[in-house]
């Protein structure tokens, strides 16, 4: 075998191709993106790099538009991954309700009444663990989620340190973690009985307790979604850009320079509740 087999053969065995043909559908679908995006692990004050970090932005001339922010790891494998749930209920859709808390303008937005959901590909399940099957080791999947949280926690630093430039533009941005795998991929509860259930799934949302969350007990969710179903997912988040750059236009009330007035009639409604 020559060299350059060799080099097919070993850079197929690694994440690499899933990373470049993850580019490729998010170009094809008009993001803007960056490869091995760098973010400050403030934990162990330290540079790390994140997978990929893609932008959509739905705007006008009059200054008034959003970025949707996809801050993203790959993750290829032979092995299985295991979504441990609690039960067998399931949705379909991905609440942004979840990302966001009161401090953020964004989340003033999403309390107003605005767009707030995201379809999933398939009904799906909230996990509390990920696992890999057929090893004694979560090192990878840790790795995984631990890169996630502390960049979705610098996106948003950067967001908060951006607020006065956001302002003036008249900009939201709207950001979400997402893990995009290429394996095997199962949900795993325990029914009434006390047996085991195992089903096929494209998606899943995990919900991550960590000294990492931003906001304290609060879990931080994250997408899991198969490579071949990202562009189902695409298409949803299209979809709610659509409806929500509406929802913008036809209520200049949310114009981000009035989301202080909106902060204070949100709490004035909710001391009257």
């Amino acid at each position: 075998m020559d060299i350059k087999s060799k080099l097919e053969d070993w850079i197929n065995k690694t994440g690499y191709p899933l990373e470049l043909k993850t580019e490729s559908i998010l170009f094809e679908s008009d993001y803007n993106i960056i490869n091995s995006h760098i973010y400050h692990d403030t934990e162990n004050s330290i540079y790390r790099e994140l997978d990929l970090f893609a932008t959509k932005y739905w705007g006008s001339d009059n200054k008034l538009g959003f970025n949707f922010n996809l801050i993203i790891e790959c993750k290829k494998s032979t092995k299985p991954f295991l979504l441990l749930t609690k039960n067998s209920s399931k949705l379909d859709n991905f609440s942004l309700g979840e990302i966001y808390g009161i401090d953020d303008i964004m989340s003033r937005i999403m309390l107003s009444g605005s767009p707030r959901t995201i379809s999933l590909p398939e009904k799906t399940g909230y996990g509390f663990k990920l696992i890999q099957g057929f090893t004694t080791s979560d090192e990878t999947i840790y790795k995984a989620i631990n890169t996630i949280i502390k960049s979705y926690n610098y996106y948003q630093e950067n967001e908060n340190e951006n607020e006065t430039y956001n302002k003036e533009e008249n900009l939201h941005s709207i950001g979400i973690p997402l893990l995009i795998i290429d394996a095997p991929f199962f949900s795993l509860y325990i029914d009434k009985n006390s047996g085991v259930v195992i089903n096929d799934i494209e998606c899943g949302i995990l919900r991550v307790k960590t000294h990492l969350s931003r906001f304290e007990h609060e879990p931080v969710p994250i997408i899991i979604i198969q490579n071949e179903s990202i562009i189902k997912l695409l298409k949803s988040i299209d979809e709610f850009g659509e409806s929500f750059y509406k929802y913008l236009i036809s209520n200049p009330e949310y114009n981000i320079n009035n989301i202080d007035n909106l902060e204070i009639e949100l709490v004035e409604k909710k001391n009257k509740d």
